[in-house]
């Protein structure tokens, strides 16, 4: 019993530092980014290409990882179904060791094109999350399944979080001559190669997780012929696109009101990451005790909306702080019952595929308010928290059967 107790530690660590990785190099690559192709006047890029040049490749970089990131997971997840997880995530690692070592490369002899290339294969390899949650489902019992997800998506969180420093901090001349902006890249190609290595070493897949492969469009057919899973997409959808406006949209409003004070986005990320926190690592697992999954998504997505929709009425900047900690912890209770939800609706040989589903409909919504926020804003500042509120309502009333529920069927 206690060795069993032992390995299951050792899985949740390598789980938690593969999920550390893949946070860190979703995020970290914007400030050296941002530097090197738009701010930095000196570099070769900057002397060859327009401004507007560079914003377009610019653009193209940031888009272009979600964009696989959305396809890569539903694929790997489904794969890890087929081939065992441990394949799945090695996989997953060895693409983030050569996505960032190319993009190393590339920023060390100025080839712009392969810093795309470099996204690209980072992107399509991003699945480690799905794969990994999809584990936590074969290795706890449900009943504790939100409790041990958070810890792991917790991992995600931090990695996000930090990203940003570590890819400042490193790529800083000053530092010495071994930091530029290739050297954060060669670090996380260095610790995804460390990963590989616990991975391989700490994780023994049970020969009953791993089932014969089918094709993937013959998969995706056998969970959407489920008669709940159809209205649970339309209704996560809906909640998605309300949670991803108030991500995008609360530092432009932030900014807007306060007159550019110093740091007020920062300190308002830092308490929506404290919130989100905090209910991935506890709150979560003890609402888990009282709440069905549908009542704990339907909590969640509705701290997150109705704290979005008191934001024009605030005028207290305290306040809005305060408020981000109850959004950060509505996103972090919403997200983990949703991903319940969704984990519950197929037996264990899918849930790989399940959770890549689930992942790729978060990413989708995510990029696709990008561009919505942005265009909303442009006509009309109060047309982001209207549209944020008919997100939410869609995600309410989503079903097939009985639409005046609050939620979805389980």
């Amino acid at each position: 019993m206690k060795s069993i107790f032992l390995k299951r530690k050792f899985v949740f660590f390598s789980l938690f530092l593969i999920l550390f990785l893949d946070g860190l190099s979703q995020s970290f690559i914007f400030p050296i980014l941002t530097n090197a192709l738009l701010q930095n006047p000196h570099t070769p890029w900057s002397v060859s290409l327009s401004l507007s040049k560079r914003e377009i490749w610019y653009g193209l970089i940031v888009g272009i990882f979600f964009f696989c990131w959305m396809i890569g997971a539903v694929f790997l997840g489904n794969l890890s179904d087929g081939w065992g997880r441990k394949k799945g995530l090695m996989i997953s690692m060895l693409g983030l060791l050569l996505g960032n070592f190319v993009t190393a490369m590339a920023f060390l002899f100025y080839l712009l094109p392969f810093i795309l290339l470099g996204r690209i294969i980072i992107g399509f390899t991003a699945g480690s999350q799905a794969i990994a949650q999809a584990t936590m489902v074969d290795l706890v019992p449900r009943s504790e399944q939100a409790r041990y997800t958070g810890w792991i998506l917790l991992a995600v969180t931090l990695g996000a979080i930090v990203g940003p420093l570590y890819g400042e901090w490193l790529s800083i001349p000053s530092m010495g001559n071994s930091f530029h902006n290739a050297m954060p890249f060669f670090g996380v190609a260095g610790l995804s190669l460390l990963s590989i290595v616990i991975l391989g070493i700490c994780y023994r897949e049970e020969e009953k997780n791993i089932q014969a492969q089918a094709s993937l469009l013959k998969e995706l057919k056998f969970i959407l012929k489920n008669d709940a899973m159809k209205p649970l997409l339309l209704s996560a959808m809906g909640f998605f696109g309300c949670w991803a406006i108030d991500y995008f949209y609360m530092g432009i409003f932030l900014v807007h009101h306060f007159e550019h004070q110093p740091h007020v986005v920062s300190i308002y990320m830092a308490c929506y990451g404290f919130g989100a926190a905090l209910s991935m690592m506890s709150v979560a697992g003890y609402l888990e005790k009282w709440l069905e999954p549908s009542q704990g998504a339907l909590l969640g997505w509705s701290m997150v909306a109705l704290s979005f929709l008191l934001t024009p009425w605030n005028p207290w900047l305290l306040l809005h702080d305060v408020m981000g900690i109850v959004v950060g912890m509505g996103v972090g209770i919403g997200f983990l019952f949703t991903m319940k939800l969704f984990s519950q609706q197929v037996d264990v040989h899918h849930q790989g595929l399940v959770m890549g589903v689930f992942n790729a409909l978060w990413v989708g919504m995510m990029g696709i308010s990008i561009f919505v926020t942005d265009a909303l804003n442009y006509l009309n500042s109060a047309l982001p928290f209207l549209c944020c509120f008919l997100f939410y309502c869609f995600g309410f009333f989503a079903r097939k059967k009985r639409p005046l529920w609050p939620f979805f069927q389980t």
